[in-house]
């Protein structure tokens, strides 16, 4: 993935300060317009990143206001990815998650995993999970994960990405930008074509309809180049500041640290292809990243550092 420039949300001045290895993380005390916004590319997608990170240094002393993002909120992270697609692609072979490339570390006791991953299950039905192995992953379908999500026909003509600051909604099912429009309707229960839904029901029954048509491994609908699509997501699983997750008693808090084996965690989506015989056994599979961001922790360096030294001898 290529980092064409790092830049506040109302401008379109790069900032020459920040490089591929240091960008930058707002963490909601911005005025608005001076959030920093990552502009990149991948091989299928082409976009613009507003990260936020709960009590994240500030990399914008100078416009810290006192309207804090995170305040009165449960959320300890947010991402809003805003972009199109370079080719066609199925959404139902999109997911996002986390995905590494070695080996996990010291993992906790077999009952707090079985556990974690039943809460999470909970959250992300469709949810991939393998901790074991020389690749583990937490992946599930993008359309379903993401918190919220809306569509444009027409790219945008805007100068700035100031509303990429703003509080996203889930879009009603008779707005234009609406993800449930992608569907067919014999497809979609009752509840997410109504009118008189809040948020909330808009959210469930769009999760709901697209991890149906994860399952179901249909082909259509697909990405298309001519839109623009953006996507949110927040949790509050993972207390960043502490590299720990926060799960509810009996399990409480767990340190990432010894898990993670000095890898980061991700901010990642990935377009994932499965290839079969002619007997119909998948026999490999296919993953493209849309993008990808690193999110390291200082207590992960020492066993980074150590980790590289071991794959360069």
């Amino acid at each position: 993935m290529k980092i064409r420039g790092v830049r506040y949300s109302s401008s379109k001045t790069y900032i020459k300060s920040y490089t591929e290895e240091n960008l930058p993380i707002n963490n909601g005390m911005e005025a608005r317009g001076r959030c920093l916004v990552i502009d990149f590319e991948s091989d299928l997608f082409i976009g613009t990143a507003c990260l936020r990170l709960k009590n994240a240094p500030t990399s914008t002393s100078e416009y810290v206001c006192d309207d804090d993002y995170f305040r009165d909120r449960k959320r300890t992270f947010q991402a809003v990815i805003r972009g199109r697609f370079k080719k066609r692609i199925p959404v139902s072979e999109c997911m996002t998650g986390q995905l590494f490339n070695r080996p996990a570390g010291v993992l906790p006791p077999r009952v707090m995993i079985k556990a974690a991953v039943l809460l999470i299950s909970r959250l992300a039905p469709q949810l991939q999970s393998r901790l074991e192995g020389d690749c583990p992953r937490f992946l599930s379908p993008l359309c379903s994960a993401a918190q919220t999500v809306f569509m444009s026909k027409n790219r945008r003509t805007a100068d700035t990405d100031e509303d990429l600051e703003i509080d996203l909604q889930e879009p009603l099912p008779s707005d234009p930008s609406s993800f449930i429009k992608m569907l067919p309707q014999a497809s979609i229960g009752k509840r997410a074509l109504s009118h008189d839904a809040d948020v909330k029901t808009r959210i469930k029954e769009r999760k709901r309809a697209f991890d149906k048509l994860y399952s179901s491994g249909d082909k259509e609908p697909s990405f298309c180049t001519e839109s623009e699509y953006c996507f949110e997501f927040f949790q509050h699983l993972i207390i960043f500041d502490k590299y720990a997750l926060d799960f509810p008693k009996p399990i409480g808090q767990h340190s990432l640290k010894r898990i993670l084996n000095g890898q980061p965690l991700k901010i990642l989506a990935l377009h994932q292809e499965f290839n079969a015989n002619t007997t119909g056994e998948v026999v490999d599979e296919c993953m493209t990243r849309l993008w990808s961001f690193d999110i390291f922790h200082e207590s992960l360096y020492d066993d980074a550092i150590a980790c590289q030294n071991e794959e360069n001898e």
